[in-house]
């Protein structure tokens, strides 16, 4: 079975420097911190950049993650 980003009930993170399609990553928008999971991983210029999704959306989420954004990846989830 899939993990899924609802069962988080804390999350704990490890800055990566590389992160790959199909892990959930913590990052910042604005003043919030967003769980999402990386759906895709495009070159841009000298960097890559991630679409994200949250696992109950439809939709990927209409912005474009780069690493300067990312807190880290989770590691492992204590549900409660």
């Amino acid at each position: 079975m899939k993990d899924s980003i609802l069962d988080v009930g804390l999350s704990l993170l490890n800055k990566n420097k590389d992160f790959k399609k199909g892990q959930i990553i913590a990052y910042w928008k604005d003043e919030n911190i967003i769980v999402h999971r990386i759906v895709k991983k495009v070159k841009l210029d000298n960097s890559y950049v991630y679409y994200t999704k949250g696992d109950a959306n439809e939709k990927i989420d209409d912005i474009l993650i780069k690493k300067k954004m990312i807190i880290g990846k989770v590691n492992h989830k204590i549900s409660y």
